[in-house]
């Protein structure tokens, strides 16, 4: 998966999410809702769920992105510093 793909699929897991967290709450403010039995302390405790695993999901993405970040960041250093010394050869011949 190209990096792009990879934070615009992180992008939607937490715009999912928040489309839980809203509608949830949406839930709670309900009168009807309410007359059907929906308790609002229940849907507190699966907003608080929701943030729980939202927190633990953008852990696990930041911790392992930023390890390959790190990675690519390393490589393309070389990168450039092999091609910054072939630049620096190729100028010092003239």
């Amino acid at each position: 998966m190209k990096k792009g793909n990879l934070y615009e699929a992180i992008f939607i897991v937490n715009r999912g999410i928040d489309d839980a967290v809203s509608a949830l709450e949406r839930l709670k403010r309900d009168r009807d809702a309410r007359d059907a039995g929906l308790s609002p302390t229940f849907l507190d405790q699966k907003l608080i769920e929701f943030e729980m695993h939202r927190a633990s999901l953008n852990g696990y993405f930041a911790n392992h992105l930023d390890s390959a970040e790190k990675a690519d960041a390393s490589e393309l250093h070389t990168r450039y510093q092999q091609y910054r010394r072939k630049d620096l050869d190729e100028v010092h011949v003239y």
